[in-house]
């Protein structure tokens, strides 16, 4: 299921999703990680996000 083509036929645009699910999955990263985050954390968080919202690496085809 490909989130973006479901939510364009719905009338949402695709860029509020990746802002979405981006924003999503810092907090919740974020939260889980606040006892004990590792020094890489921010750096791969924000590699992982570029990637989200620019379709490729890792994320590349998920939304």
């Amino acid at each position: 299921l490909k989130l973006i083509r479901s939510a364009n036929s719905r009338g949402v645009d695709s860029n509020r999703i990746k802002t979405w699910t981006a924003s999503t999955f810092t907090r919740l990263l974020l939260i889980y990680s606040r006892r004990n985050r590792p020094d890489s954390l921010l750096h791969k968080l924000k590699s992982d996000l570029d990637d989200l919202l620019h379709d490729s690496g890792d994320w590349q085809g998920v939304l």
